[in-house]
């Protein structure tokens, strides 16, 4: 125990001195380089994002300028979040080690194109001081415009289309989390915010309290430097590399996660029902739920009756369980009962953070005949042929039928003949079975188990990574018409590991770009077969971000979607 004391007792004693401490310019540029030299090895749609939005890795100069006049650590934290988020990539991130998050007790979320209240916590600001109203307009924070703050708020991290980042910033206005926005330790004691009254149309200010927890960082140092050869000069002059940075050293290799959504974007947890199990709207009127009551259910599941049916209503809030058996077996069960016991289904989609093979195998029991899945094209490093092979490896001796082994040395194949090119990439490739061919889930006797009854899809902009790819899977199959929004456009796989040696940097990298197996046409990016940044959009659209869908508690959209799965149901007869 006195051990224990006197070593905090010297560390406190060093916390001012290290404080005060920064990183050297060299040391930020070594740092931006181990980060470059990550994205350019392992980035997989870098072609794509350069085409498609001019936003080019490999020139970096304007970047490392930047950090050659940056003043604190804090401002590189900045600028390298930054770099990263000008890629529009849901998956792709630069966060730093803080702990420190300021918060008030309200959120708000964009409507209409307006940032409007949708929470306020009660107990904390009562009627009687604070008068404003679910519904009501932030119009400015701190004396700016709130589309100066959705703007600022935006630069450090993103969504993967422009109106998810929007609503994403709309998270942090009153949430700042360090680790995503470096200056988050620059507010103040109070925020003041200047609300648009509904009911009177009347601008009212209010003083609200900053609620702070965590500790903040200031600085990544201090942080020795090896000294095996002269020190790098910063004043210009120094030797660069093709990157236009100092002589530096290689990039790390790691290994790769599945297609999971943006762990850095910690504002979204405050978005209300994202990756929830229970939907954020009320349901219609007569709904009788079965999954979703008990803590153990994984998915959320009803039926309601409308126009003489009786209509089913699935959610997945992800597609990430804890247990992929438990939750097959849950959701086996309920399809066989709404089988028997409704004319349709409406399948929510929206705000769906993703999850991986899980979503292929749940589309079985929902697509009572043979489909396609989609599959992804790999950056082909040498971490992911190594991790091939050895699959390869383990396969060879269990004694596999010749034509599934000769499928898997294809695949492998493919990676070597990648990895060979510079920056090579696979040909389309499955991602949870050796082939995109799937078949509906069926008994011993060859009967399909999967739901037969006429279907509709829920999407939004906020169904990310695996629910971009199921809804893709749900339209190319014919199964039924998507309604209302269009997807994320988080369509890839991705991987975390740690970059930059002094400032101790978690970045995220999308290492796949996904395709579908047809091209569509949109009116913004043309026709193509991606769904990075692209989504699947709807053939039905709807949209529930609305003032009305926000104070009736999503009525209007209800009673859309009711009346679209009745039209198919319709259709079906």
């Amino acid at each position: 125990m006195k051990r224990f004391l006197c070593l905090a007792a010297v560390l406190l004693t060093l916390l001012p001195l290290s404080a005060q401490a920064q990183m050297t310019t060299e040391q930020r540029l070594l740092d931006f380089q181990h980060l470059a030299g990550v994205f350019a090895q392992q980035y997989g749609p870098y072609e794509f994002k350069r085409d498609l939005f001019g936003v080019d890795l490999f020139k970096i100069q304007p970047w490392v300028d930047r950090i050659r006049a940056a003043k604190t650590d804090i401002e590189y934290y900045d600028i390298q979040a930054e770099y990263i988020a000008s890629l529009k990539d849901t998956h792709s991130s630069a966060t730093n080690r803080s702990t420190f998050i300021a918060s008030v007790p309200i959120d708000a979320d964009v409507y209409e194109g307006k940032v409007l209240l949708d929470f306020i916590d009660r107990t904390a600001l009562p009627s009687a001081d604070f008068p404003f109203a679910i519904g009501d307009e932030v119009v400015s924070l701190d004396g700016r415009p709130v589309e100066y703050w959705l703007a600022e708020l935006s630069r450090t991290v993103v969504f993967a289309n422009e109106r998810a980042t929007r609503r994403l910033a709309a998270q942090y206005l009153f949430y700042r989390v360090q680790s995503v926005y470096p200056r988050a330790p620059e507010v103040g004691d109070k925020l003041r915010v200047e609300i648009r009254r509904a009911a009177t149309g009347n601008l009212e200010t209010y003083e609200l309290a900053w609620e702070k927890s965590g500790y903040p960082l200031t600085s990544a140092g201090p942080v020795p430097s090896p000294n095996a050869r002269a020190q790098v000069r910063t004043t210009g002059e120094a030797r660069l590399n093709h990157y236009g940075l100092p002589m530096g050293t290689a990039p790390m290799l790691e290994s790769f996660q599945t297609k999971a959504w943006n762990p850095a974007a910690f504002g979204a947890q405050r978005m209300r029902g994202l990756g929830r199990r229970n939907p954020y709207f009320t349901l219609p009127q007569g709904f009788q739920v079965r999954l979703g009551s008990r803590a153990s259910d994984f998915h959320f599941s009803g039926i309601y009756p409308s126009g003489g049916k009786r209509i089913g209503y699935l959610r997945f809030p992800n597609f990430a369980p804890a247990n992929d058996f438990t939750a097959l077996n849950e959701l086996f069960a309920e399809v066989t009962f709404l089988n028997a016991n409704t004319d349709g289904l409406v399948l929510d989609l929206t705000r769906n953070t993703g999850g991986g093979c899980y979503a292929e195998d749940a589309m079985d029991l929902l697509i009572p005949y043979p489909y396609f899945a989609l599959g992804d094209q790999l950056r082909a490093t040498r971490s992911v042929l190594t991790q091939a092979e050895a699959q390869l490896l383990e396969l060879e001796g269990l004694g596999l039928p010749e034509e599934l082994m000769e499928q898997f040395r294809l695949i492998v194949q493919g990676v070597r003949d990648a990895y060979k090119q510079n920056r090579g990439l696979t040909d389309v490739l499955p991602g949870c079975t050796l082939t995109l061919e799937r078949d509906t889930a069926r008994d011993r006797f060859g009967n399909t188990l999967a739901y037969s009854k006429p279907l509709i899809v829920l999407t939004d902009e906020l169904s990310i990574s695996y629910a971009d790819y199921t809804a893709a899977i749900l339209q190319e199959a014919g199964r039924g018409p998507l309604f209302g929004y269009r997807t994320n456009g988080a369509g890839g796989a991705v991987f975390g590991m740690n970059t930059g040696f002094y400032s101790e940097t978690y970045t995220t990298v999308t290492w796949t770009i996904g395709a579908r197996n047809r091209y569509i046409g949109t009116d913004d990016y043309g026709t193509t077969n991606r769904l990075e940044n692209i989504g699947v959009r709807p053939d039905i659209p709807f949209d529930y971000m609305t003032r009305d869908n926000l104070l009736s508690g999503g009525k209007l959209f209800t009673d859309a979607f009711t009346q679209a799965i009745l039209d198919e149901i319709a259709k079906g007869q």
